[in-house]
């Protein structure tokens, strides 16, 4: 199953470096029709990784190139997004136009999913709650360029590559699927853990309750990073303090341009 978002659409500050973002997830499910809803408990993959591809398209396979080997260094420049999460991350290029990471689940491991989730859920078949998981993030971006003869600022993708991808996770993938792309979704999972079984054992005497209550975990909208923004702009005392620093409003990167970089990133 194959779920797509809205495309996007980006300019440079010269208006002369266009680009179209459009993306989708791939869904794996045990359900017959492979399909998740309000029931499902979404992970990433248990047997295999994570695969995130950013596919670039152009009409000049020669500038592709270039700007492919620009998006690979600015992806390795930000694995510490990636591995906040909880991932261990590869980024490798595919292809002249092909970026992949591959991110490593270090929280979800075979034998926990199967002892908190998948054998609770086979006893109980009476439970509406099923497992989902996805297996890879698909990225096309079509670049084009006003500038005779043709030209690609590998900068410009960069940054236009980097709003994307937050605005996606912001708006879409922290919200549909927090256990897999959410920070603190995935620490408070980590958090609560040990005390998942023992809970469920004193309220049932069987881990009958573990899916609800990582279903709980996984639905509070409170680790979403739209939450956190709004908490902070609706206090003031906790926006004045932020304003004073810095580094405290630096937006999130999740890749940049190789560049001498200040310590709030102005110059990226």
């Amino acid at each position: 199953m194959y779920i797509s978002f809205e495309p996007v659409f980006l300019a440079n500050d010269q208006r002369n470096v266009y680009s179209e973002w459009q993306s989708s997830v791939s869904i794996e499910s045990n359900d017959s029709k492979n399909a998740i809803n309000e029931h499902s408990i979404v992970l990433p993959p248990r047997q295999k990784h994570l695969q995130i591809k950013i596919v670039l398209f152009s009409n000049e396979e020669m500038v592709l190139k270039g700007v492919t080997q620009t998006l690979a260094n600015a992806f390795t420049q930000c694995l510490q997004f990636w591995r906040d999460l909880n991932y261990r991350v590869t980024v490798d290029i595919a292809s002249d136009n092909c970026v992949l990471l591959t991110l490593e689940c270090q929280i979800f491991s075979v034998m926990k999913t199967k002892n908190l989730l998948e054998q609770p859920l086979s006893v109980l078949k009476h439970m509406d709650l099923q497992l989902a998981t996805i297996s890879a993030v698909t990225v096309n971006a079509t670049l084009s360029s006003s500038l005779t003869p043709l030209e690609i600022d590998g900068v410009a993708v960069v940054k236009h590559c980097n709003f994307f991808l937050v605005s996606l996770l912001i708006s879409q993938l922290e919200f549909h699927f927090p256990l897999v792309f959410s920070r603190v979704c995935r620490l408070r999972f980590l958090q609560q853990e040990a005390s998942l079984g023992p809970v469920s054992y004193a309220l049932t005497s069987s881990a009958s309750l573990v899916p609800k209550l990582v279903k709980i975990i996984s639905d509070d909208k409170t680790a979403t990073t739209c939450y956190r923004i709004i908490e902070i702009s609706s206090d003031r005392r906790k926006l004045k303090r932020m304003l004073k620093f810095k580094n405290g409003t630096s937006p999130i990167q999740i890749l940049k341009h190789s560049c001498i970089c200040t310590s709030d990133h102005a110059n990226c």
